[in-house]
């Protein structure tokens, strides 16, 4: 909660987003208007909703990379089981 501190807030309403709704920014108090212009700001804004969207995305993908590696694993086991357990009873039948 802000108390008792000026704050100037930037709202970003989201238009037919499936992610957003509305994003809102606290520009720091050492930020003067000679400082930064709009444009300035509103590219910083987009480059940090890119970056955190983004993230999310490479989490998920990391996350179902690491299932299908874990299937990969568990098929191969099932695999070279089945195999051996041929090759024992090739040989104890026909040797």
């Amino acid at each position: 909660m802000i108390r008792g501190v000026q704050r100037k807030i930037i709202v970003i309403k989201g238009d037919k987003s499936s992610v957003f709704e509305n994003v809102y920014f606290l520009l720091r108090n050492d930020i003067s208007d000679a400082n930064r212009s709009d444009g300035d700001i509103l590219r910083e804004a987009n480059k940090i909703i890119a970056q955190n969207y983004s993230d999310k995305k490479r989490k998920k993908y990391e996350k179902r990379k690491k299932i299908r590696r874990g299937l990969a694993i568990f098929l191969s086991g099932l695999l070279l089981g089945a195999l051996s357990m041929v090759s024992v009873w090739i040989l104890y039948y026909f040797v």
